[in-house]
């Protein structure tokens, strides 16, 4: 009777292949669990930086559209579809809302151009004025040479350029 005492005191140890087993198959169960979980969340940041480069695109456009409105962009670079690089200008004739855009394009690994094509442009029959629709391409390129293009139609309408300036001869 002393005997069976003792035996059921008495603990066997676990050796350390039983424990590497276990810890085995108990990871094995658990990164069919989480498989989904990190694919929401990597397709979550990848739709979240899509939609940022998007808002950040759109800002862009408005900023090009004020510059165009206020004339500084001439009119030569427009006919000619000139791409025009928006790192390259100064910082201090634009809002914050166009740095806070190209902050965050050169931080998603962006740079950021522009241009002007012209689809189809009409005179007014007395000829005051022309009406032109304008396509504006923002174009994003990666340093790997991946290249993204946003485009938005654009109307104007310009006047001639006349000279109200009358030469007098005296």
């Amino acid at each position: 009777m002393k005997r069976c005492i003792h035996w059921r005191y008495r603990k066997r140890p676990y050796l350390l292949l039983e424990v590497l087993i276990a810890l085995t198959l108990v990871v094995m169960c658990f990164i069919p669990l989480l498989r989904p979980h990190l694919f929401i969340v990597t397709e979550e940041r990848r739709l979240l930086r899509e939609i940022d480069t998007q808002r950040a695109v759109r800002l862009l456009f408005m900023e090009i559209l004020v510059e165009l409105y206020n004339n500084t962009i001439s009119w030569k670079d427009i006919e000619d579809g000139n791409t025009k690089d928006l790192d390259a200008y100064s910082s201090a004739n634009f809002s914050a809302d166009y740095e806070e855009a190209l902050t965050l394009l050169r931080a998603y690994g962006y740079r950021a151009k522009y241009f002007f094509s012209t689809k189809d442009s009409k005179a007014s029959e007395d000829g005051t004025t022309s009406c032109y629709l304008l396509t504006l391409t923002v174009t994003l390129e990666t340093s790997k040479g991946k290249v993204k293009a946003y485009e938005r139609p654009i109307v104007i309408l310009r006047k001639p350029i006349t000279s109200d300036i009358e030469v007098s001869n005296d």
